[in-house]
């Protein structure tokens, strides 16, 4: 996608301010684009442990909550005014929801292992 963005974009436009945008946009979200994998994988760990609910409201928060803050805050700072602001909004709210998973399942984790070794004391 990064490599072949300008003929990428140039389906949807020919304006070259659309093209130089979308090419911006593909090289900040593709390249960085594992960190929302890295997240997916946290929630899926999560859900496999047997939560559901903390990472589906983890990953609201995150995904929007966290991105709805970035405009209302960083993106009204003038010299942060402009779309590539809003690009990097995704890879920050991937970093900052996968320290969040992270956090959650270090806590289900050591959780279950906790309850597991009490099972094995009462049999």
């Amino acid at each position: 996608c990064v490599l072949c963005a300008p003929t990428l974009v140039e389906i949807y436009s020919d304006s070259a301010a659309v093209i130089a945008a979308g090419v911006e946009r593909l090289k900040i979200v593709c390249l960085l684009y594992f960190l929302c994998g890295m997240m997916e994988v946290l929630v899926g760990a999560l859900r496999g442990i047997g939560y559901s609910v903390m990472p589906m409201i983890v990953s609201l928060i995150g995904a929007c909550g966290l991105r709805i803050l970035w405009v209302a805050t960083i993106f009204q700072v003038p010299a942060f005014h402009k779309v590539t602001t809003v690009y990097w909004s995704y890879p920050v709210s991937w970093f900052l929801t996968i320290v969040a998973h992270l956090c959650c399942y270090i806590w289900a984790y050591k959780r279950l292992k906790r309850r597991v070794e009490t099972e094995k004391l009462r049999t």
